[in-house]
């Protein structure tokens, strides 16, 4: 089994975790896959490849390297996917 736990607040958001994240791994030899359907999905770093699901915003459309054919949840998983091949 398990478990999942969504914890909200006003100060988080990817831009801030992917800050934390650098902080703890301290690499700049990784890659990074972001996937989203805003603009605020939308992180610039060099090491960042954006995934979109297929009913994201125009300006997230523009940026993404991959965008998949079916949205939400779906398209999460196809991201996923084509995450695990490159």
């Amino acid at each position: 089994s398990y478990g999942i736990a969504i914890l909200s607040s006003s100060k988080a958001n990817k831009t801030a975790g992917f800050k934390t994240l650098l902080k703890l791994i301290s690499s700049d030899d990784n890659e990074y896959y972001m996937i989203g359907d805003s603009k605020t999905d939308i992180i610039q770093h060099p090491s960042i490849i954006h995934l979109a699901v297929n009913n994201c915003d125009e300006s997230l459309r523009k940026k993404a390297n991959f965008i998949s054919s079916s949205k939400f949840t779906k398209g999460m998983m196809e991201c996923i996917e084509y995450a695990l091949t490159i």
